[in-house]
């Protein structure tokens, strides 16, 4: 019998040389999941890597492989009084956390961010540690200082009990063969000849991660809304690459501006996008917007695709519906399609409105443990295609030189709020939750400006929808 003694000191290390290592272990699954699992654990010499977990759900008798982010690391001291023995042995805990990047087949009914392991030894050559570990009745013992109390203000995140490791074995190259990675990795994912190098494994599974997308319109031309509009593709940008850095995302930019500012340079990016079936499209077009009359079949906007006054040959030429873009971007079959549109929705000629109004405090990111996960159910875990813009149908979009368009402040204000402070978001209902609660506060926000068109406070209501994914006869390369 073993008495663990555990020093009341972590200390996160970050750039510590260690070993790169793979091992295979047999373990129990987290959460009231009371099943064994094994795991392919692929640790780089900084104690980063990934984790694929596969078992076999005996419930429905469905194969699961989840694809894990080694999130980071702790070490603790430990004290070990042997019962056998009067000696102490002095040791090293090494708390592994990690967060679930994907479902690789089928999909875990576990919370993705219980995944708990414990490494023993120094630092340079740790091993799994075989066995429970004590928690002295705290289940969040070994976290509670992920998130400062006086930061958040409420209590700490709370994890399920850690993952026993039952048996561990150290693979050498000539392990990593066909019949064994046939366990965590699909068929199409095992594209080099056996056995693989470590290095091997690391391309072939950052080969299938998701790509972000981010796609901005701005019209900076026009000096009368340049303000706003810059404003609102800044926010896009940073809410959305800020989650890609977070979730170590891949993000690819393309930012539609100044002398391409125009359809044919629009019509060609959105034609010639090539995703992969686990990217995310992110669409925000923030500039002038109309609409024709007795056009029922059109209830999204137009596109204004120019600067200056046009005649109506021009308008219909140079301008695109934004449900057109919508639904281009939908069949290219990515996981997560988001269509915005910061626009107005009447005839052309009707402008946004500005004002000054007082600026917003400042907004503190941190980058702790609940923005990471609730970022991955927001752009990892998330499904559809969603369309939305600032205003329905013969209604002007409002905003100020402060904030940008009121639709994009207070779509990017509630999406910070809900990653910093929301404890359980559903990554399927979440979007629509966003983009019902952005459509009341807009509202309230351009109901304090003048407008006349209505002779009166200003209207403007969102209007989106979402759809199912639409699934691609074969995959694509990505462009």
């Amino acid at each position: 019998m073993r008495i663990f003694i555990l020093l009341f000191s972590f200390s996160i290390f970050f750039n510590t040389v260690q070993g790169q290592s793979v091992f295979e272990i047999e373990c129990n699954l987290p959460g009231k999941t009371k099943q064994t699992g094994k795991a392919l654990i692929v640790r780089g010499k900084y104690g980063d890597g990934f984790i694929r977990l596969s078992w076999k759900d005996s419930a429905t008798n469905q194969s699961i492989i989840t694809d894990f982010d080694i999130l980071w690391m702790y070490q603790q001291p430990l004290s070990i009084i042997d019962s056998s023995s009067s000696e102490h042995k002095n040791d090293t805990l090494v708390f592994t956390r990690a967060i679930a990047n994907k479902n690789i087949k089928g999909k875990t009914p576990f919370p993705a961010n219980d995944f708990i392991l414990w490494f023993q030894g120094n630092e340079y050559s740790p091993q799994p540690y075989l066995g429970k570990i004590p928690d002295f009745g705290t289940p969040d013992y070994y976290i509670k200082y992920d998130r400062p109390a006086d930061r958040w203000g409420e209590m700490p995140f709370i994890i399920s009990d850690s993952v026993a490791i039952q048996s561990f074995r150290l693979l050498q190259p000539k392990d990593l063969n066909k019949e064994l990675l046939a366990n965590y990795f699909l068929p199409g994912e095992l594209s080099y000849p056996f056995p693989m190098t470590q290095e091997q494994l690391v391309t072939i599974r950052d080969k299938n991660d998701a790509t972000l997308y981010c796609i901005t319109v701005t019209d900076d031309v026009d000096e009368k809304i340049s303000k706003t509009t810059i404003m609102d593709r800044d926010n896009i940008q940073q809410f959305f690459g800020y989650g890609a850095n977070v979730l170590n995302m891949k993000v690819r930019y393309v930012a539609i501006q100044g002398k391409d500012f125009n359809f044919k340079k629009v019509n060609s990016v959105v034609h010639n996008l090539k995703v992969g079936s686990n990217d995310i499209i992110l669409f925000s077009y923030s500039g002038h917007g109309f609409s024709y009359s007795k056009d029922p079949a059109f209830q999204y906007p137009q596109l204004a695709l120019w600067h200056g006054n046009k005649n109506a040959a021009f308008f219909r030429s140079n301008s695109i519906n934004l449900e057109t873009i919508f639904n281009t971007l939908r069949a290219k079959g990515a996981r997560l399609t988001i269509v915005l549109g910061d626009c107005c929705n009447t005839d052309a000629g009707i402008t946004r409105k500005l004002e000054e109004p007082e600026p917003p405090p400042p907004a503190s990111i941190g980058m702790e443990v609940l923005i990471r996960r609730n970022y991955m159910r927001l752009l990892m875990e998330a499904e559809g295609a969603y369309i939305a813009c600032a205003a329905k149908k013969g209604e002007p979009a409002a905003g100020d030189t402060l904030s940008g368009g009121f639709f994009t402040s207070n779509f990017t204000r509630i999406l910070y709020n809900r990653v910093r402070g929301e404890a359980n978001i559903d990554p399927q209902k979440a979007w629509s939750q966003i983009l019902s609660s952005t459509r009341t506060t807009a509202l309230s926000d351009a109901a304090r400006l003048y407008c006349r068109e209505f002779n009166g406070p200003c209207r403007q209501n969102l209007v989106f929808k979402k759809l199912a994914v639409k699934k691609t006869k074969s995959p694509v390369k990505r462009k």
